[in-house]
């Protein structure tokens, strides 16, 4: 097949570098690196490295391309805020480092302690955005249905892992007699706004959403209509990929208020599906709309930079 201009940008080895001086002159024009934005920043730079790693330990990808952690740095371009948001860097991190580990241990079931130090990680997620727990069940049906790693030991094994900071936690806020605090972290799991009020959103952050949403619908698309090419384990990853998107997706449209938390899982479950999109289609349909696509995400960057100027 005729190598396109999105086939010659996906496996070009430069992609990354660029994409990385991107994100830096974006943030640095969107806001510097105050002492409120570094750890973000550092946060999201391990993140991108772990979903690169992703891809060539999973192999994701079936050729050399850089595309599922440019992708991710594409979309925080899109949008400075997010990039500065502690809460969605923590997310995103946890979430990588969550599909990372678990993938190690697909079919095996005596994985007890990467899958303890998995849901340990999920946990210490939500010390910053409690609402990660809801994701618990959906996690372990990816186990269960996609990684095959669930029994009743690794079940076990996450429980505990679930509770280790807690356990810790709870004993200093009993000494220093603030319990409160702990009721009013958990309260905030049956707090809700109503569902689908946009007004708790500006309009760049519908704006986004929406790009993203179509992103996700274009990769889901295309994957379920040529994934069949992937080996059977890779299959099983973008699935579970797919699971968790959807289950983010939804979570933004029903609970506008928990936008920056559940954007970061939907950025990094959404990067894989795009990446799969852009680096393994090779028609001229495909093309002119990664050409859009891009064109998009650049005049997205652009005014919001502006208007944040």
């Amino acid at each position: 097949m005729p190598k396109r201009l999105q086939n010659s940008i996906a496996e070009s080895r430069f992609l990354l570098p660029f994409m990385g001086v991107a994100i830096v002159v974006v943030l640095t024009l969107a806001d510097g690196f105050s002492n409120s934005k570094w750890l973000s920043a550092l946060l999201l730079a391990v993140t991108t490295y772990l979903l690169a790693e992703l891809n060539n330990r999973q192999t994701l990808l079936r050729i050399y391309s850089r595309t599922v952690s440019c992708t991710f740095i594409a979309l925080l371009c899109m949008m400075p805020s997010l990039a500065g948001n502690l809460q969605f860097a923590v997310v995103a991190l946890s979430i990588t480092l969550f599909f990372t580990l678990t993938f190690t241990t697909y079919h095996t079931h005596w994985a007890v302690g990467t899958i303890y130090l998995a849901f340990l990680i999920i946990s210490i997620g939500s010390l910053f955005f409690v609402h990660i727990l809801y994701m618990v069940p959906p996690l372990w049906a990816v186990m269960i249905f996609y990684i095959y790693s669930l029994d009743e030991k690794t079940f076990s094994a996450s429980l505990l892992g679930l509770i280790t900071p807690y356990w810790f936690i709870i004993v200093g806020v009993v000494y220093a007699g603030q319990i409160s605090l702990f009721t009013e972290h958990f309260r905030a799991l049956i707090t809700f706004c109503n569902p689908a009020d946009i007004r708790l959103l500006s309009r760049q952050e519908i704006v986004v959403f929406a790009f993203v949403a179509l992103l996700y619908v274009t990769g889901v698309i295309h994957y379920l209509r040529s994934g069949f090419r992937d080996k059977i384990r890779t299959r099983m990853f973008y699935n579970a990929f797919m699971l968790i998107a959807t289950i983010a997706l939804i979570g933004i449209v029903l609970q506008p208020a928990l936008y920056y938390g559940l954007m970061g899982i939907l950025a990094v479950c959404v990067s894989p599906l795009v990446a799969h999109f852009v680096a393994l289609t090779h028609t001229r349909f495909t093309n002119i709309y990664f050409i859009l696509i891009s064109i998009a995400i650049t005049s997205f960057t652009i005014y919001n930079l502006w208007i944040g100027i």
